[in-house]
């Protein structure tokens, strides 16, 4: 059974407050006339339905919205791009917390569904964010997928 009160919590989080300072930003950079780059956070469960109902939902559905701003917006100098983000380690997000509370199921993902055999650290993504927001990477567009390699494993 779907929770409707954590489905809505869900889209609200990964997608409607994003969107609300998307549209602060985006109509205060339409009538100064700046340039504009917005980077959304994915995740590899949008794409390979691996996680809760709710949360690979609302990340799909954030997904489609960052393609369609990014066509819609790029001719104004607006530069949307989506990382797709495969399986991320912080001390209190899902994997930091399975880490402390069942470290056998920690590591039996990390070497059954990590080709790479290590999780994205934070440290690993500043650099390509760094490039992303610099005015060189305008010629990348749409998804940026950051996973290890971990994708295409959840298929096999």
């Amino acid at each position: 059974m779907i929770c409707y009160l954590n489905f809505f919590e869900l889209f609200n989080k990964n997608l409607f407050i994003q969107s609300e300072i998307n549209n602060f930003i985006i109509k205060k950079s339409l009538k100064e006339k700046n340039s504009l780059k917005i980077i959304h956070i994915s995740t590899v469960a949008s794409i390979e339905n691996v996680a809760s109902v709710g949360y690979t939902t609302a990340k799909a559905a954030l997904n489609i919205y960052s393609q369609i701003l990014s066509k819609k917006l790029f001719s104004k100098n607006i530069d949307i791009k989506n990382i797709i983000m495969g399986a991320f380690e912080t001390n209190d997000n899902s994997f930091g917390r399975l880490k402390k509370k069942n470290i056998s199921a920690y590591k039996k993902f990390k070497n059954t569904r990590m080709p790479l055999k290590k999780y994205i650290l934070p440290n690993e993504i500043v650099p390509t964010l760094n490039f992303l927001l610099d005015k060189n990477s305008r010629i990348i567009s749409g998804d940026i997928v950051l996973d290890n390699r971990e994708k295409s494993s959840f298929r096999n």
